[in-house]
């Protein structure tokens, strides 16, 4: 809404017009970076699970840190398909973030950024809604069924959203998006901390999330991929 009414009755030609004026807006992020900073004074001191470890830069270099980290989320099944799932899902999350404002615009003759990125903030919407969901299916235990219910879910989301060109319908998709997502991760969250040793829980995570951003990165390249060969978001999806 911000970047629509900078742009509103302004003219720009080029990209630096537009950066220029939208630029203001930047100074949100550095408010909400300041907020955060104030918010990490408050959290409470914990104790190291393993003080005892040092930093030596020499293993860091020679990959050493890297190959012992990812051995211990290949060595149990269940973390590393967990991640797996995660960083496919996050992957492709990513690419529909990427590719829907250009179908959008070029198949549905959409041009508002508010519309468009108001579609796609239902997904979030869902995935909240489908956590909640997750949470009170999983109050005895870990609900290990939703994973392929959510993952079903995901598939017929995906397949239909090229097919729409209703907002009331793509309204409904990306909310059943979302809310397939929340059913699919956060089980798979969940089996990763269950299965994780407390004094690897640490490490294991950050490998989840290290292996989540290069997953991402590599479907973003996918993508790029397929818009510099000229291959539509209608076509690959068909």
């Amino acid at each position: 809404m911000l970047f629509e009414h900078r742009l509103e009755g302004q003219d720009y030609r080029t990209e630096a017009d537009i950066l220029h004026l939208i630029a203001p807006i930047g100074w949100i992020l550095v408010i909400c970076s300041i907020l955060e900073y104030f918010s990490t004074l408050k959290l409470k001191a914990v104790e190291a699970e393993a003080p005892q470890k040092k930093f030596h830069l020499h293993q860091y270099v020679r990959g050493q840190y890297l190959k012992q980290n990812v051995g211990k989320l290949y060595s149990n099944r269940n973390i590393w398909l967990s991640i797996i799932g995660l960083s496919v899902f996050w992957g492709i999350s990513q690419v529909v973030l990427a590719a829907f404002p250009a179908f959008a615009k070029e198949y549905l003759g959409e041009t508002s950024t508010v519309v468009i990125q108001g579609l796609m903030a239902c997904s979030g919407i869902g995935i909240i809604l489908g956590s909640v969901i997750a949470g009170r299916a999983s109050r005895q235990g870990i609900e290990t069924g939703l994973i392929p219910l959510g993952a079903l879910g995901i598939v017929l989301a995906l397949f239909f959203t090229p097919q729409l060109e209703s907002t009331g319908l793509l309204v409904v998709d990306f909310l059943a998006l979302g809310v397939a997502g929340g059913l699919f991760i956060v089980p798979l969250n969940a089996l990763i901390q269950f299965h994780a040793k407390d004094r690897e829980l640490g490490t294991i995570l950050a490998g989840n999330n290290w292996i989540q951003n290069l997953v991402m990165l590599a479907f973003l390249g996918i993508t790029v991929v397929f818009a510099t060969s000229g291959i539509t978001s209608v076509s690959s999806a068909s």
